[in-house]
């Protein structure tokens, strides 16, 4: 190449250099649409899909695009919010929370092939409507109804129902739902009535409903109007067994309601109560990663927290579409309705959901417990296949407040600050735990006074741990609380702790609530009755006795 050539080759080449090069175009959104009809469900949906949506774009997004939200409200039923979300091309769309909305965009939902989840729509049956890109996860009407009255038929006994409904397709739904399962057991209601969303007074429909002599009141409608039911009847001195879908039982029922809410029987999936209620799960720890963004309130005049239900099933609405996405490697409704469809179980916050091409529901009304308000709390003591003592245990962990932030007097799950492992030293807050061993035993053997052996209702699990206290201060030994593989939540059995002490004779030290001074250790055993199942234990060491932060120790395989 000549020279003069070659100069001119550098020359251009140098050039080319100095040209700023285009920036790589950025990845096309995946657009999540959100419908909605009543503003405060659009609220409910834009916090829990927000949360989502920035966790999963903190982590890249989905195939290397963001997650981005679109969000439509239409008050006249979510009709026109449906459609204008599928005309503006969504990838997948979220609600809304009234049935004749799906219903009536079915045929174009099909046509675009855009997965439709249901978070917060009780109405209507899915597998009914057949639409292959529908999939619902809470518990609908027709099983909420079938499990509610038939606790209160066979269980309680109840014979004559009053039934108030809302005068929207809401409550003419479940209402009807009502009718068909009292028709089944071979009753029919003896008393029915309407009312309007926003009325504030339900004093004649109470009337008519004691005139009738019902001894159950069946509310079907939104919570603010059940809460004045309930309040009119108590206010009549009323004792009638009133009951509804969770639907009108949560939030501001129990707000407006005060204590004239206790007694007040629904129905919930009990295992995903369970599955929310022990510290240190990873479904627990959402909760207080939601608390620190949103604020989680507690109930007026209680300790008891006003959890963000429905913001969580709208937040594992989004994991559920983003994560199907991922599997199937595409946004694509068909590819991502197959892997829905396969069996695959997708465990998120509300439930472990599992999808089939004949099931696009989430729950069976075997799935749903009977649960009654007590002090703002949810307790499942009166199912008929609830163990009484634990349900009432855990009821008391949320009712007596023992999970809260002191500062500011709200209830709340705490917060969890890691998983360690046997024989390692964690500090939590002013206080170093290490959990030196575990053990199970049948009995407790009691050596003085002629006690006889302390016996567990499963078994115990005693767990040998050794505190010091690195405060300038000294400290009460705090309780601390166990788990076993399942999720079973177990607090110390003070009584056979107690059998262990004296067992040690003059010499031993009861552990829980012993002060130890600055800079002092303490060591000894919690005894736990966990369930004859439990082969693996882990143990919650908190900061106090009403704790803000804890850690998990894994114990492993205990034998």
């Amino acid at each position: 190449m000549p020279a003069r050539v070659r100069r001119a080759a550098v020359a251009a080449t140098l050039l080319l250099a100095l040209v700023p090069a285009r920036p790589a175009p950025a990845a096309r959104p995946i657009t999540i649409g959100l419908a909605s009809s009543f503003d405060f469900v659009r609220d409910w949906t834009r916090d829990g899909a927000r949360f989502a949506v920035d966790e999963i774009n903190a982590r890249g997004g989905v195939l290397g695009r963001p997650l981005r939200l679109l969000a439509e409200q239409d008050p006249a039923l979510g009709d026109r919010a449906v459609k204008r979300l599928l005309a503006a091309g969504v990838d997948a769309l979220i609600g809304p929370e009234v049935w004749t909305a799906t219903q009536s965009n079915d045929q174009a939902i099909r046509n675009r092939r855009v997965i439709n989840v249901l978070p917060l729509s009780p109405s209507g049956e899915v597998n009914v409507l057949r639409n292959p890109y529908v999939f619902r996860m809470i518990p609908y009407d027709a099983i909420q109804a079938e499990a509610l009255v038939d606790f209160l038929a066979r269980t309680k006994g109840l014979r004559r129902f009053a039934v108030l409904h809302s005068d929207d397709f809401l409550g003419r739904e479940g209402a009807g739902e009502v009718r068909e399962r009292l028709r089944l057991l071979g009753m029919q209601p003896a008393y029915e009535s309407t009312f309007n969303i926003g009325d504030t007074d339900m004093s004649a429909q109470v009337l008519g409903a004691r005139r009738a002599s019902a001894d159950a009141l069946v509310v079907w409608g939104l919570a603010r109007e059940a809460a004045r039911v309930a309040i009119a009847a108590r206010n009549l001195s009323w004792g009638v067994q009133i009951a509804g879908p969770v639907e009108a039982i949560v939030g501001d029922y129990v707000d407006l309601a005060g204590s004239k809410a206790d007694g007040t029987v629904s129905v919930l999936p009990h295992r995903t109560i369970r599955n929310w209620a022990p510290p240190g799960s990873w479904r627990a720890n959402w909760f207080a990663r939601y608390h620190r963004r949103f604020t989680v309130r507690a109930f007026r005049g209680t300790k008891v927290p006003n959890l963000p239900v429905a913001q969580a099933a709208v937040y594992d609405a989004v994991r559920l579409v983003a994560g199907a996405m991922r599997i199937a490697g595409s946004t694509d409704g068909e590819a991502v309705r197959r892997v829905l469809e396969s069996g695959r179980v997708f465990p998120l916050v509300t439930n472990d959901f599992r999808f089939s091409p004949g099931n696009h529901e989430s729950y069976a009304a075997g799935d749903l417990w009977a649960f009654r308000i007590a002090r703002g709390a949810v307790n499942f003591d009166i199912d008929p296949r609830a163990d009484r003592r634990e349900e009432t245990e855990a009821w008391q962990l949320f009712a007596a407040g023992l999970l809260f932030d002191r500062k500011r007097g709200v209830a709340f799950i705490p917060y969890s600050i890691g998983t360690f492992r046997r024989g390692e030293a964690v500090r939590v807050g002013a206080l170093r735990w290490t959990a030196v061993r575990a053990r199970f035993a049948r009995e407790i053997t009691v050596r003085y006074f002629d006690l006889p052996p302390r016996k567990p209702k499963g078994r115990w699990a005693i767990v040998h741990v050794r505190l010091t206290n690195v405060s300038g201060r000294t400290r009460r030994a705090p309780w601390t609380f166990a788990l076993d593989q399942d999720g079973n939540l177990s607090l110390p059995d003070s009584q056979a702790m107690a059998g262990l002490w004296i067992d040690g004779g003059p010499a031993a030290t009861f552990f829980m609530f012993q002060p130890v001074p600055a800079g002092g250790t303490l060591e000894g055993d919690f005894v736990f009755d966990v369930p004859a199942t439990a082969r693996e234990i882990q143990v919650g060491v908190p900061d106090d006795f009403i704790f803000r932060d804890y850690a998990m120790v894994r114990m492993g395989e205990v034998r």
